[in-house]
């Protein structure tokens, strides 16, 4: 309903992106729009910060909290928005955590991970970075959870390549 509203007050081409997933109908009360190019830090950690957008931002916490259990504490912020990327969140991001990972229900070429890849390539900011998404290949068909946990984009799948990613240090 967010973004909806954001879209219909917005002048000129919006796009957002939704999953096919059945969505909880929440009564939220008042419905105000997003500030477009403004994401959400969501929880604060100091091994990594977890950039999660769309459908990956849930799994993105369920995945922190998972590393918490392990005492691996994660920040996770809610990117909300690929174009305009929050420069200013990303810019603390890197500043605040020297492991950056990037989760998206997308594919990795040319998607919401490279996006953020180039923004810190081109502010001269290198943080190690771990980008999880799809493969560029053809995925097959199944549920969204099926294939979230084929390609290790479900909370599990996300925290164990935290954890590897950082072991790798």
């Amino acid at each position: 309903r967010r973004a909806m509203l954001t879209a219909a007050n917005h002048t000129g081409p919006f796009v957002y992106r939704y999953p096919r997933a059945q969505v909880e109908d929440h009564d939220i009360g008042a419905i105000t729009p997003f500030e477009i190019g403004r994401g959400q830090r969501l929880r604060h950690g100091n091994a990594a910060t977890i950039i999660a957008i769309g459908t990956g931002v849930e799994r993105a916490m369920q995945a922190a909290k998972l590393l918490s259990d392990t005492g691996i504490e994660c920040s996770v912020i809610d990117a909300r928005f690929l174009k305009p990327l929050d420069e200013e969140l990303l810019g603390a991001a890197a500043s605040d955590s020297a492991n950056i990972i990037t989760v998206e229900e997308n594919v990795l070429a040319g998607g919401f991970g490279s996006a953020v890849m180039e923004f810190y390539e081109q502010q001269r900011l290198y943080p190690r970075l771990l980008r999880i998404g799809l493969p560029d290949s053809f995925i097959e068909q199944g549920t969204q959870q099926q294939l979230c946990a084929r390609y290790a984009i479900d909370a599990d799948g996300i925290a164990a390549q935290v954890k590897d990613f950082l072991a790798s240090a």
